[in-house]
């Protein structure tokens, strides 16, 4: 299976893909119509670069059972595991800047180590499944948080809508928060766990001013 513990070293056994390139938005990226899936698959770059593993606008994913193993520890993390669509409010099109449209998208039972933000949900990012996810203490983002939504990240006048995360264990001494929200409505949060308060840390959950509707439990 994919490698799976921060007390560990390098990865060891499964698949394990170690992806080197640089881009300006992903190792891996999708805008194609249909869906990707990607099970047991452990992502790892020791090139030391910060290009994101997973790029999506158009596909729908269900991401199971996958490792994300970056070069960097703790605050000093840059590398981000899954992007949900570009910042721009365009719907349907074709470039790498245009919203999501993988509407139903699954990410599911997997670890991050020595990442920045496991999951960031941009424009249109609606109606993603996020569940039992494990940031080990080696990820950190001293700025913000390991889960990401900003359904309006440039112009437009929409927010991301409906989805779930659930159950997730992030570990915080090198986080500002866990989970931050902002232009997202009808998000249900439920389960997630936080430990291990570092200096910097300062809550688990962010809701910012245009994040309204949701609901944690």
């Amino acid at each position: 299976g994919t490698h799976w513990s921060g007390r560990g070293t390098a990865p060891v056994g499964g698949t394990i893909l170690d992806i080197k390139g640089t881009d300006t938005y992903g190792k891996l990226k999708t805008n194609g119509l249909g869906l990707l899936t990607i099970e047991g698959v452990t992502f790892r770059d020791t090139s030391g670069g910060a290009t994101p593993f997973i790029y999506t606008t158009n596909t729908t994913l269900h991401v199971s059972g996958c490792s994300f193993v970056g070069s960097k520890i703790g605050a000093a993390c840059d590398q981000d595991g899954i992007i949900l669509g570009g910042p721009n409010q365009v719907e349907g099109g074709g470039g790498w800047t245009d919203g999501f449209q993988g509407y139903g998208s699954i990410i599911e039972d997997c670890f991050f180590s020595g990442i920045r933000r496991g999951v960031l949900g941009q424009a249109f990012a609606n109606a993603v499944k996020v569940s039992r996810l494990t940031a080990w203490t080696t990820c950190g983002n001293s700025g913000g948080g390991f889960i990401e939504w900003d359904g309006r990240p440039t112009t437009g006048v929409q927010s991301a809508a409906g989805g779930a995360i659930a159950d997730c264990l992030i570990e915080m001494p090198s986080y500002k928060y866990g989970i931050v929200l902002r232009c997202l409505i009808r998000m249900e949060l439920r389960g997630n766990s936080f430990f291990d308060y570092g200096a910097s840390s300062v809550a688990g959950i962010l809701l910012e001013t245009t994040a309204t509707g949701n609901r944690i439990t």
